[in-house]
């Protein structure tokens, strides 16, 4: 999962480390714009005090990309209402601790208590980053994992090389749609090939599918 955040106080990066989230930490509505015209989002987080939120901010963004939550973090509780009323989808009151932050932010997105995926034969855990296959732990790791794990959140969905690449990859601009294949190589390498099993049908001209189970 990826995550916007307009912030200057804190370093989210690292905060969201070992994380199943990537954080791209901004510092104005300007750079908002920009990253997301060339990444997928499926959160965005803004500390209200840095700049005005306005409803045409909200509205806009919302067009630009439905699934995304839009979260305010404020230091005013009673702004609340007012937030939701211009359509975000989450209000947090600002904390020194960023743990706090972080846990919470896991828990709207729904990855905090279902980090174990079944799937078929397959069980993921999404923040331990392992796979096992019925018995038999599979040494997936890095990107390929993710692809794979990716697949599964979306399990027959066709998608794109360049959908993988806004999802998973950090700066997706600098690499070509290649290394999406390499991944899928490496999946067919480590699952398929040791146990005569296919996983990930290719879909000439459109992307990877995973069969819905």
């Amino acid at each position: 999962m990826r995550l916007s955040i307009l912030s200057v106080e804190n370093n989210y990066e690292k905060v969201f480390t070992n994380s199943a989230i990537y954080v791209d930490q901004v510092e104005n509505l300007k750079e908002i714009w920009y990253f997301n015209d060339i990444r997928f989002y499926d959160a965005m987080i803004l500390e209200d005090w840095i700049e005005e939120i306005s409803s045409n901010f909200i509205r806009e963004m919302k067009e630009k990309n439905r699934k995304m939550k839009i979260i305010i973090l404020s230091k005013n509780p009673n702004l609340e209402l007012d937030y939701l009323k211009l359509g975000v989808d989450d209000f947090l009151l600002y904390s020194d601790n960023t743990e706090i932050l972080k846990q919470k932010v896991i828990n709207i997105l729904g990855i905090g208590s279902n980090s174990i995926i079944n799937y078929g034969d397959f069980v993921l855990d999404a923040f331990e980053k392992t796979l096992k296959y019925q018995t038999h732990l599979i040494n997936l790791k890095g990107k390929p994992f993710e692809v794979f794990l990716y697949m599964v959140l979306n399990q027959g969905k066709i998608i794109s090389k360049e959908e993988f690449l806004d999802a998973i990859w950090e700066e997706p601009e600098l690499v070509t749609p290649s290394v999406v294949d390499m991944s899928i190589s490496k999946i067919r390498k480590i699952i398929d090939n040791p146990f005569n099993i296919t996983t990930v049908e290719t879909v000439r001209r459109r992307g990877y599918r995973l069969e819905k189970k």
